[in-house]
């Protein structure tokens, strides 16, 4: 997903303007990691809820509702979703890949009419 997702410059972009954007992908990819079970640190009780409060505010999902899910997301070690988690995972599930594949698809249909 990581390579798929967004783009970080736009190809007239200020120095500035890129950094910014590629700050906020890495910062977005790094909220995102925190939900998959394999990237736990099982030693620190804390671990993640940052990140998932970032995520929310991000994707404006309720931040309590998703922080008390991922706590028993957690406390299951990932084998169980809780409702109250749900929609923070569809709201991560359905982020829009990078517009580059679209555009793609839009020249080759034009040079094939």
């Amino acid at each position: 997903m990581k390579e798929r997702l967004f783009t970080t410059t736009a190809n007239r972009a200020q120095a500035s303007v890129a950094a910014n954007r590629k700050e906020a992908y890495n910062s977005l990819i790094n909220q995102m990691a925190v939900l998959n079970p394999d990237n736990w640190n099982h030693d620190n009780p804390l671990f993640g809820d940052n990140e998932v409060r970032a995520l929310c505010d991000v994707l404006h999902v309720n931040q309590q509702e998703a922080h008390l899910g991922f706590t028993e997301y957690k406390a299951s070690v990932g084998r169980n979703i809780p409702n109250q988690m749900k929609k923070l995972l569809m709201a991560v599930d359905t982020l829009s890949p990078s517009n580059a594949d679209c555009e793609g698809v839009q020249h080759n249909e034009q040079h094939q009419n």
